[in-house]
């Protein structure tokens, strides 16, 4: 076995070591290993005839190995040129020094100019490679080191410096500096640096630090990353910072930043992606509202709704009151608002909606710091209540719905409270429900918020209520439009056709609000020059907005096929939402394992599929397990009933087309590990066959690291020491053919596909992949 050493892409390969790091590639260019001659030894008795004694193999050399410290990336964006500096640490942990020299691979080629290295402060030259000079060198290390890690770059140039040392246990910072002319579509611009490499690493890197500024002339409007859960912050309309840390985590694939600039209260831009011209395609629709109003911004009506039981008694009462003295504070003139506490009964502030200014607002204050904790949880009369204050269809208007406990006061049956607050929301008012801690009917919550245009938050015991209260409302607080309806429709259809795009997440009609971003998915299934339509209310006057936009035909390779990826992730949400709130049907699990299967969305009901045993392709056998497995909704509280459904609501909210693995909740751990343990104590509080399939789904996501790879937008399965693509018929693996690695005919494939297909060439263990609709087994 060759061993590979790595750390933020870091990998060293014997026989020549290279050093494929995030940002480029240490390449290794004189190994210096010592050769230690043996003493021969002395035979007796002598043998006759006389033989020269056997020769001792040399002792092998030290091993070379590198720690990486620091990644931190610095980049300014103006009229679509990225002026970028790349500072990177890392120690050389072995003991001998190394001649090393840097490659750095082109994000596209003839896309980077003015290239300078720095290590320690001298400067080193640095040659620039066309795509053809390139790809024999990427083809010659490859070779020479029986190492594919670089495979995925053929195909694009590269800079590479002159040889430096790095001696035993020295610490060297390398600073890259160049510029780089970003690539433009759809009128996005699209920043992208190489981070993939990095997927090979078995170290974690100490740090990881991006930040990119982007400066316009005219209005920045949407700005999103479909790779890396970046922060956002818009000071003004013609500036952002966007920003993404990480410690102690090895990035899996490049980072990729789009952003777009433009005019008028919103901005929208589509992105499509199609694999083929047979089956349905994907959508990405961005709108941003402008940041700055110029005019009057539209008044709003906020309910605050706070559970007062004993069970809040303590930290939560305490944080509850920082919480809405925290909306109070930022409540704007002429909004309106009211405050309802409810223990067994329910008390009201004022009788009626209090218009904000200075007297009310220190009214408030004094009836807030009066909230103390004791009695039983009246919710449907506190929704009550908060719904008969609303009156005025024309205002966007809030509820923010806090409870800890199960309903215990009034009326308590979880069909009936929901269809009460559904007949008694005449003005199409948003409920935002947010449990705290374990103990609260959550499938309860989650019928509120849905039938009453909301959405959920879930927050742990040991997460601060105060905190995740007052960062959704700095979401909410600016309505630009609302009420939004999205429309699409494609020049060449026929009314024949039907509706072009269906199943859009999240479904309407929604709300806009100032500096943040919708990142709304769908599927369509006619192509051809398209039509977006924005219809919503600002403030008292209904405005609909055009775009212009464009759903292909065929996409030429994968490089959008994150948005695929993405809606799957968020239609997985959708129907566990609905068999969750409806109930199940054959069909709709049956969607939940195909798409679970082809996309390596780990979930609790779905996890066999990361057992090497499991069969893929057994659609019959794994919709059965699903459907035990399901049965796990039936607990509605609890961590078991908690945590499954703030699995599913991370799911629904996705904006990358990230792994379930590793999308991550504020404060907690990563939801598919999460939601296997909340999986698991429902199983074992429900008893029978569903303890020991949950048993097996908490072995299963922890297995899941082990035989099941994301490799770009594909996933590979480990079975029979073997990886297969999941984008492979049964039929297309009867007909595969063999290419042995490092062969003439398996660099003509890298070469043929390019970095997008040949990215999926570089396994160590034998590979079944799909290119162009071929199966090809590529063997060690």
């Amino acid at each position: 076995m060759r061993r590979r050493i790595m750390g933020l892409g870091l990998v060293l390969v014997f026989l020549l070591p290279l050093v494929a790091q995030a940002q480029g590639v240490l390449v290794v260019e004189d190994p210096g290993q010592s050769v230690r001659l043996p003493r021969p030894g002395i035979i007796w008795p002598p043998p006759y005839p006389p033989h020269p004694p056997h020769p001792v193999p040399p002792p092998p050399p030290p091993p070379a190995t590198y720690k990486i410290k620091e990644l931190s990336v610095n980049a300014r964006i103006v009229d679509q040129v990225a002026s970028v500096q790349v500072t990177q640490s890392f120690v050389n942990t072995g003991s001998r020094q190394l001649e090393v020299s840097f490659v750095f691979p082109l994000p596209y080629d003839g896309a980077i100019d003015q290239l300078t290295l720095m290590v320690d402060g001298k400067e080193y030259p640095a040659k620039l490679m066309k795509a053809e000079e390139a790809r024999r060198l990427y083809e010659n290390i490859v070779r020479k080191n029986k190492d594919p890690a670089l495979l995925e770059w053929i195909g694009t140039g590269l800079f590479k410096t002159s040889v430096f040392p790095v001696p035993p246990g020295a610490e060297r910072k390398v600073i890259l500096r160049y510029n780089q002319l970003c690539r433009k579509f759809e009128g996005l611009t699209d920043f992208l640096f190489p981070l993939s490499t990095a997927k090979y690493t078995s170290d974690p890197v100490d740090e990881i630090n991006f930040r990119i500024s982007i400066e316009s002339q005219d209005e920045i409007k949407n700005v999103y990353s479909p790779t890396h859960p970046v922060d956002i912050k818009r000071p003004d309309d013609k500036h952002a910072t966007v920003s993404w840390k990480v410690e102690k985590q090895i990035p899996a694939s490049d980072f990729r930043l789009f952003y777009d600039i433009g005019k008028g209260t919103v901005s929208t831009r589509v992105v499509s992606y199609r694999p083929n011209d047979k089956d349905d395609g994907y959508f990405l629709l961005l709108a941003s509202p402008k940041i700055e109003q110029t005019g009057e911004r539209p008044k709003k009506t906020v309910i605050f709704v706070v559970d007062r039981s004993g069970s809040m008694s303590g930290k939560k009462i305490e944080q509850a009151r920082n919480a809405a003295k925290f909306i109070l504070q930022n409540l704007r003139e002429g909004d309106t608002f009211n405050i309802i506490a409810y223990d067994s009964t329910v008390e009201v502030f004022r009788p009626e909606l209090q218009r904000y200014n200075d007297e009310t607002r220190r009214a408030a204050q004094g009836f807030i710091e009066g909230l103390y904790a004791g009695g039983s949880t009246n919710i449907d009369g506190a929704l009550k209540a908060a719904l008969a204050q609303l009156t005025d269809p024309s205002r966007p208007s809030y509820i923010i719905f806090l409870t800890d406990g199960l309903p215990t006061a009034g009326e308590t049956n979880e069909m009936r409270i929901t269809a009460n607050a559904k007949e008694n929301n005449k003005v199409r008012a948003r409920i935002f429900a947010f449990g705290v801690g374990y103990d609260v009917n959550a499938r309860l919550l989650d019928r509120l918020v849905s039938e009453n245009f909301g959405q959920s938050e879930y927050v742990r015991p040991e997460q601060d209520l105060e905190d995740a209260v007052s960062r959704f409302y700095r979401r909410i607080e600016s309505p630009v439009m609302t009420d939004v309806k999205i429309e699409i429709t494609v020049d060449t259809a026929k009314p024949e056709d039907g509706p072009i795009v269906n199943r859009m997440y999240p479904k309407g009609p929604i709300d806009l609000f100032a500096g943040q971003q919708l990142v709304l998915v769908g599927r369509y299934k006619k192509s051809g020059a398209a039509k977006v339509v924005v219809q919503g209310k600002v403030g008292d006057h209904v405005q609909k907005l055009d775009f212009p936009a464009n759903l292909v035909e065929k996409s030429p390779d994968e490089s959008l096929g994150f948005v695929e990826k993405l809606w799957a992730i968020r239609r997985i949400g959708e129907i566990l939402d609905e068999i969750d709130l409806k109930g199940k049907n054959d069909e709709l699990v049956k969607e939940l394992v195909e798409l679970a299967t082809r996309h390596g969305v780990v979930t609790p009901y779905t996890s066999f599929l990361a057992d090497e045993n499991a069969p893929i392709g057994a659609v019959t056998a794994n919709v059965d397990r699903a459907n035990r497995r399901l049965e796990a909704l039936a607990q509605a509280d609890g961590f078991g009933g908690v945590g499954q459904r703030a699995f599913r609501g991370a799911m629904k909210a996705a904006e990358q087309a990230a792994p379930a693995p590793s999308m991550g909740l504020p404060g907690g751990p990563p939801p598919a590990a999460e939601a296997a343990r909340a999986f698991k104590e429902s199983g074992n509080a429900l008893g029978g066959a569903l303890a020991r399939e949950a048993a097996d789904a908490d072995r299963e996501v922890l297995q899941a690291g082990q035989n099941m790879r994301q490799v770009g937008n594909r996933t590979f399965y480990r079975r029979q020491n073997q990886w297969i693509d999941s984008t492979l018929m049964e039929t297309q693996q009867k007909n595969v053919q063999r290419i042995k690695q490092f062969s003439r005919e398996y660099f003509d494939l890298a070469n043929r596909y390019g970095r997008t297909m040949s990215q999926y060439l570089v396994f160590d263990e034998p590979v079944m992949v799909n290119l162009g609709n071929q199966a090809y087994l590529i063997e060690p």
